[in-house]
């Protein structure tokens, strides 16, 4: 009986690297462009969801404090207060007595 064999158990094929992110896979798929192009979409992802973070946290920061300011003075100001936090090299010193 012969042992049916696929592309990557071929013992002749030089060895890949496994594909970890999606990232690997767009560049497995279409080179370097295809890399580039899924890491502009998940970083474009990423910074749409942070603003988007802001606008909900500004509409509700308006709502509970009775429109004591505007909704972009409560944006700027949730922003200026959770930015810097990003700029920690860990989470352990927000929560230190």
């Amino acid at each position: 009986m012969e042992s049916l064999s696929c592309d990557w158990d071929d013992p002749h094929e030089p060895t890949r690297r496994p594909l970890l992110s999606y990232e690997d896979i767009g560049e497995a798929s279409f080179g370097a462009a295809g890399r580039n192009f899924i890491t502009w979409v998940l970083y474009t992802e990423l910074i749409g969801t942070c603003a988007l973070f802001f606008i909900l946290e500004g509409d509700h920061l308006e709502i509970l404090f009775d429109h004591a300011h505007t909704q972009e003075w409560f944006m700027c100001a949730a922003a200026a207060v959770m930015i810097p936090t990003l700029w920690l090299p860990g989470l352990l010193g927000l929560g230190e007595d």
